[in-house]
């Protein structure tokens, strides 16, 4: 089940969710307990429609995320590994994030990771909303969240 991030309130329980962030910019938020899935080919399959990921565990930029927010576990982002080869469309705010020189292509999913490198969800809202914004901060204000002047959304609004 997808949900955008206008479509959550305070009202709703927040259920496990994963951040998918599009080629085009756009933020989505995605109701999925990744810990529960058997692989990484299953997370690929059901989220973003790839074969297989490749994860990014650490990058500075990934770093920076998790200290702006104070998480305890890692940020982590995964791609898919067929993306050069289908000629999916540059992704700039994944290409930041990774910071390596080389240029992440299709959509990308952000998680959490603990030091095993076992995947998670996001299990609180605010948690969930720091970490984009964070992104967004990261990356200079290029993430599309919501049609607002300065490039955040409000939970609670």
């Amino acid at each position: 089940m997808t949900t955008t991030p206008f479509q959550i309130t305070n009202d709703e329980s927040f259920l496990p969710s994963v951040i998918l962030i599009w080629p085009s910019g756009h933020l989505e938020v995605v109701e999925a307990d990744v810990s529960q899935m058997k692989s990484y080919r299953e997370m690929a399959e059901e989220l973003i429609r790839a074969d297989g990921l490749d994860a990014v565990h650490f990058s500075p930029a990934l770093t920076q995320v998790k200290e702006i927010v104070g998480l305890s576990m890692n940020v982590a982002m995964y791609v898919d590994r067929d993306a050069n080869a289908k000629g999916l469309p540059d992704n700039a705010i994944g290409t930041i994030l990774y910071g390596q020189g080389s240029e992440i292509r299709g959509p990308i999913i952000i998680s959490l990771e603990d030091q095993r490198y076992d995947c998670y969800s996001f299990t609180t809202l605010d948690d969930l909303v720091d970490t984009y914004n964070a992104i967004n901060d990261v990356c200079d204000g290029l993430l599309i969240i919501k049609d607002e002047d300065d490039g955040r959304y409000d939970p609670y609004a």
